[in-house]
């Protein structure tokens, strides 16, 4: 596949919570061939359990005790994330939340990010110009059956991969043919 699926990425961040003071604790991307790629992150000394909240931790499923086990070093995690997503536009259906986890990574860890994150449901939007783009009345189903296949577990990989299988199933015919979604 060619064209502008090339040049982006889907983008997903977990964090410790959804309030002020929380931390990214899982961040994961999809390109568009579906390959996934992600990791954990070792919070880092002064993340501490204050900047946890049990109700995320019910939700995403990712104990604390999981990050210290198999997490990588937040200082190795934002220099991955910078040599994964340098040169790609990252797309995410929340960039504020997103890139606000990741600024508060790249920023606690002194590493100069290079990531620019885009919001999905604008790329979506701009996929509707395409000739091959499903008829309306096929939209629904068609979205409907990605998030039943893909579904969205708040664990970042999947909802990395169910954005990405979104976008191709709106942007490629072909690829919707041999997945057996019709042209």
């Amino acid at each position: 596949m060619t064209g502008e699926g090339d040049f982006i990425r889907f983008l997903d961040v977990e964090a410790s919570g959804l309030h002020d003071g929380s931390y990214p604790i899982e961040v994961a991307w999809a390109d568009a061939d579906l390959r996934v790629r992600g990791f954990l992150i070792r919070p880092m000394d002064h993340w501490d359990e204050r900047d946890w909240s049990l109700e995320s931790e019910r939700v995403h499923n990712i104990p604390r005790s999981l990050l210290m086990r198999d997490g990588i070093p937040a200082v190795e995690a934002a220099h991955r994330i910078n040599e994964a997503l340098d040169g790609f536009v990252s797309l995410s259906d929340a960039p504020g939340f997103d890139g606000g986890w990741l600024l508060r990574l790249f920023n606690d860890t002194g590493v100069a990010p290079r990531v620019r994150i885009g919001e999905y449901a604008d790329a979506l939007g701009r996929l509707a110009r395409l000739p091959d783009f499903p008829a309306a009345d096929r939209l629904d189903g068609l979205i409907d059956t990605v998030r039943l296949r893909y579904p969205h577990t708040h664990r970042a990989g999947d909802d990395a991969l169910q954005m990405a299988a979104l976008w191709r199933c709106l942007a490629d015919a072909g690829w919707r043919r041999s997945e057996g979604l019709g042209a």
